[in-house]
């Protein structure tokens, strides 16, 4: 069986791709905030002299904000790319037709009712 999708919702996509992309903007944060205040123990072991006392500190809050930042910048313009990507999908697919899969069906396994308990008396 052929199958054709014409047309795709772009709220229930970007409602999936919204979570996708905060998580995957949380691990990429996650990272920077671990590179951050790697960077500012650095800092700090070059001497206070040059970079000033608080440096690791200040770097440890900067990645801590990164990575909220970049898990909200991430869900929000992912999710909007998404929706954007899923309403020009919509357009070409009207005047070229859509994705065309083909789909078979599978056997499932013969339903088997379960075993009666077995009585005691």
């Amino acid at each position: 069986m052929i199958y054709q999708i014409k047309k795709i919702n772009a709220w229930s996509v970007m409602k999936i791709s919204f979570v996708i992309f905060a998580v995957l903007g949380l691990i990429v944060g996650l990272f920077y905030a671990i590179f951050f205040a790697f960077v500012g123990q650095m800092m700090d072991f070059a001497g206070p002299g040059e970079f000033g006392r608080m440096s690791g500190f200040f770097s440890g809050i900067m990645g801590f904000f990164v990575a909220i930042f970049l898990a909200i910048f991430y869900a929000v313009f992912g999710s909007l790319m998404t929706a954007l990507f899923a309403g020009l999908y919509n357009l070409l697919a009207r005047g070229l037709g859509g994705i065309e899969i083909q789909l078979e069906p599978r056997e499932s396994p013969p339903f088997q009712s379960p075993t009666p308990p077995l009585s005691t008396e």
